[in-house]
Parts: structure tokens; sequence; C-alpha cells
């Protein structure tokens, strides 16, 4: 049996030593499922200098006691991989579980061996290895299976494959926003309630949902406002607007750092399960780096601030990131007014004029939708250009978004990647100094006959002309092609080097849709998904 689908959201258990990578997705026709694929993690041991025969002799029967599950080499082989610009063998090992690939290759290490690509998250390396695109259409061969112990039918994969890069623009999306009694502007979700959740979401066919659901009873003229009996009920009908309305994305504004850790808290108070995910798991906070990342499984939670704080932020006017601010620049629409600080003072004396605060929250959540609306091909461009999970891909850094990049091109020319510097090497590589390039001072005064002359991508094409990376430095075939003035120093004048390659690849396909776009706009066509492409 073979299905198409476009999966968005991913994460891997494991049964009986073996791997399987969940891929929660949307069918052609609209409908959500899991599609299951087994796919075992690896590394790479370099073989050269060692006495390879002992090393697979020890590979055999190596096994590393954890406090969970024992790490254990289950197969290996001998492949061919370049590293700088060089062919060599290497051990491509494959261990039993992922988290096993750190322990086994530190042991190795410890044997003198160098390991590479040993730091990879699983599901990125799992994407890159089979070739497919998050959000894009995938073809599978397999079974449906009879039953399920997920809130959605379940595809057992013999096969994936990409099927043509093929994106879905219509998505069913649920934008949410709460608002909290903050006296004194505390926030403090162990001790201050949430007063009123707002929802507004949007399907493939543009139906659109909107509510507001709070705890205390007034006089309105609101259709979409709906009353509970206290802030327990309301977190029920939070749990049952996700699971009823069926979004495939979830959206907020800040809602890693504030919506949902506060509504997480708030529910453990009272020992509510909030199992929003398709495998009915609960709803998940993760501390990274001093950020919360919120995750629903089954589910793609894109925090609209995240992803303009973090990729769109060059591309806006304005310096600050609030909704107020950001909706204002790219929907031409503001927050409805009102002072947020009354709110608790309204609730607790006047709840006779909370119904332009129910308002407000709605405002809130419907900014919101029009933001990820407005973004989503955007994200989706990225994702296609990078390869990754798109969870993963907003909350990264553009230097994140770089070096995964170049790791998913890595793939396509069978180059292995270096491993990062350690202390040592980054403390030698600090003391080291290179000339820079000449700045010429201008003269303040009048000037006639002014000829401004511009380069287009500079650096890069200066690279990619003279062929300039790591592969190709001091190669053995070019040595009379001397840096001027650095006569110790060439570059390969033969081969075109990896990076040299995929920077040629990016800046002649932005020259393609710069032509495009300038085509599109003369036929006075739709250009957003073209200049999102090229953004």
């Amino acid at each position: 049996m073979q299905i198409q689908f476009y999966p968005y959201d991913f994460e891997y258990k494991v049964r009986d030593q073996k791997v399987y990578v969940h891929l929660y997705s949307k069918l052609e026709t609209g409908e959500r499922i899991c599609v299951v694929h087994q796919h075992q993690p690896f590394f790479f041991a370099q073989v050269h200098a060692i006495d390879q025969t002992a090393v697979e002799s020890k590979l055999k029967d190596l096994t590393l006691e954890t406090k969970h599950e024992p790490a254990k080499v289950t197969s290996y082989q001998v492949v061919e991989k370049e590293l700088l610009g060089k062919k060599e063998q290497f051990l491509k090992i494959y261990t039993n579980y992922p988290k096993a690939v750190p322990l086994i290759s530190k042991e190795l290490e410890s044997w003198g061996i160098k390991c590479y690509e040993k730091d990879i998250l699983f599901i990125h390396r799992y994407l890159r290895d089979q070739k497919i695109t998050p959000l894009t259409l995938v073809r599978a061969e397999g079974e449906l299976l009879d039953k399920t112990h997920l809130a959605v039918p379940i595809f057992k994969a013999q096969s994936v494959q990409d099927a043509g890069k093929e994106a879905c623009e219509k998505w069913k999306i649920l934008a949410l926003d709460i608002e909290t009694y903050s006296p004194n502007k505390e926030i403090n979700p162990q001790k201050n309630p949430v007063l009123m959740i707002a929802f507004y979401g949007l399907d493939e066919n543009n139906q659109e949902f909107k509510k507001v659901v709070t705890w205390k009873k007034f006089p309105h003229q609101l259709d979409c406002l709906e009353f509970v009996d206290n802030e327990q009920e309301l977190l029920q009908y939070f749990r049952k607007v996700v699971k009823t309305y069926r979004p495939n994305i979830i959206t907020g504004y800040y809602s890693d750092g504030f919506d949902f850790p506060y509504l997480k808290t708030r529910a453990e108070k009272y020992n509510l399960n909030l199992d929003l995910g398709l495998d009915k798991s609960e709803l998940v906070i993760h501390a990274r780096g001093g950020n919360n990342e919120a995750k629903i499984k089954g589910i793609l939670h894109l925090d609209m601030l995240k992803f303009i704080r973090n990729i769109m932020r060059t591309s806006l006017k304005t310096d600050s990131f609030t909704l107020d601010a950001v909706s204002e620049e790219l929907l031409n629409s503001k927050k409805h007014d009102i002072n947020l600080n009354d709110l608790p003072h309204i609730w607790d004396t006047q709840p006779d004029q909370l119904e332009n605060f129910c308002i407000y929250n709605l405002q809130d959540a419907y900014l919101t939708l029009k933001l990820c609306q407005k973004l989503l091909p955007s994200v989706i461009e990225f994702t296609k250009l990078i390869g990754l999970p798109p969870a993963d891909l907003i909350r990264m850094r553009f230097s994140k978004l770089v070096e995964n990049y170049i790791m998913t091109r890595s793939m396509e020319y069978d180059v292995l990647a270096p491993n990062r510097p350690g202390k040592e090497e980054i403390n030698q590589r600090s003391e080291e100094t290179y000339q820079g390039g000449f700045v010429f001072e201008p003269k303040p005064g009048l000037y006639e006959d002014i000829v401004v002359f511009d380069f287009r991508s500079l650096y890069p094409t200066v690279i990619t002309a003279h062929n300039i990376g790591p592969e190709s430095l001091n190669c053995s075939c070019c040595p009379d092609n001397k840096v001027p003035g650095r006569e110790e120093y060439w570059f390969c004048d033969k081969d075109k080097k990896f990076i040299p390659r995929v920077l040629e690849r990016l800046i002649l396909r932005r020259v393609s849709l710069k032509r495009l776009i300038k085509e599109a706009q003369e036929k006075e066509e739709e250009i957003k998904l073209l200049e999102a492409r090229s953004y």
C-alpha cells in the first residue's frame, strides 16, 4: 500500500533495540496520520592509522552499562567519505538507540580513535539520511495498522522518500492567548490564576473559529464568549478545544515563554492532565539555554515571537518585537486599546467592565493567527532550504541555520562534517590575526561626477571565484596558484571544493529568484512566495 503525506512533527521511540521514527503528518485529504519508520542511529570512526582488525574485534563485544538500557554496537561497515577535501575510509558504526551514540563514540575516542558526526540530533540525522523535507510531500510504502494506541491512525512504512518537494500551503491553525491575574504587574503562575483564554482558528477552507472563555460572569454582547464556573474548568475547556479542534499547527506570541508554561503550572496545581499530544502525552516544557520550549507531540507549535526575533528581525523596520509593534508593521493592524494593568482591579471590583478585556484577549489571538498566516510561507521556505523540523528551525539563530544548511548539503556531496573545535583549538585560533581589507576614508567636501559601484555578494563571490575553503587550502596539485603577498598560501585551481560549491549554488539561486520576482511584478502576479524564498 502506498500513501502520500506532509510530515510536520517528529519524535522517535525505541522498542527491542530498534528505533522507530514517528512522522506526524497530514494526508492530502486533510486527515492526520502517524507514519512509523525504522532507522538506526550511527556515527563515523576514522580507521587510518589504527589496527582495524583489532578495533573490529573489540566492537563486536562492546557493551556499556548505563542506568537504563545498555549502549551497544549493533553493526558496522567500512565506507569512504570526504573529510576536508580528502577521501578516506571510515567505520560507519550503528548503535542500538540514539543516546548510545555519544557513549560509544566517547569510548572509542578513549582508545585513540577519532569519531565524527556523533552529536547530530537523531531526528535531524534521519531527515537528512532519508532526504525528506518537513512540510513537503512524502511518499511511503507499507501497511495501515488495524489497531492504534494513538489519537490518529498508524501507517507502518517499509520505505519513505521525497515526492518532489511540493509544499502544503494550507494548514489547520489554532492561535491562543491567555490573560492572567497580575496585580502590580506580578507574573506568578504558582500564585495567580488564568482569568481568560482566547482561541482563533482557521482551517484549510478558510473557515474561522473564535472563542473567548472566562470564569467570571457578566452581561455582554459577544457571540463568541463562554463562561465556566472556575479556573479549573477553564483549563479543562482549553484541553477540550485543542483536542476537538484538531489543529496541525498551534501558535502563540511568546507561547514558549509565557502561555504554555503558565497553563502547565496552573494545571499541575489542580492535578489536571494536559494530555494534548496525539500519543496522549502531556504538554511538555523543556528548559534549554535559559529559555523554555513548549512541545505537544503530533502538533506543530510555532511561537511567532521566536521566529520573528531569531530570523525575520533583519527584514523589519521596528526595533520593538512586541505583538503591537510587529502587527502594525506586518499587518497594518494593532492591539485593542486598553490598559491591561487595570484588569486585576476590574476583575475584583467591576466585573461588568470585563467585556472590553475579552475583546482585547481575542484581538491578541487574532493578530497572532494573522502573523502565522503571513509568515508561514517563510517558515516553509526556510524548512525546504535547510531541511529541519520547523519547530526546531524557528528557534534557531542565523549561525545555527547556516551550520545546518551546510550539514544538509554535506549529505548530498558525501562530505563528512569536521568536529567542533575543542577549548585548546579555540584558544589557539583567538591568538591568530589576519590582515583586513583596505578601507578608504573619504575626505568631507563637495564632489562632482560621482560613480557608485556596488559588488553584489562581495565575500561569497570572492570565495566562489577563487575556490577559497579549508578543503582547497594548500592542495597538492596547485602550488603555483599563490596568494599575492602571502606566498605560503595557495588554493586549488582545478576542482571546485565543497564550501565554494555550496555558496555558488545559493548565489545563483538568489539571482534567479530576483529575476523571477521582477518578471512577476511586471506581470502584476503574486510575489509573496518568491520573496519568502529569496529572503
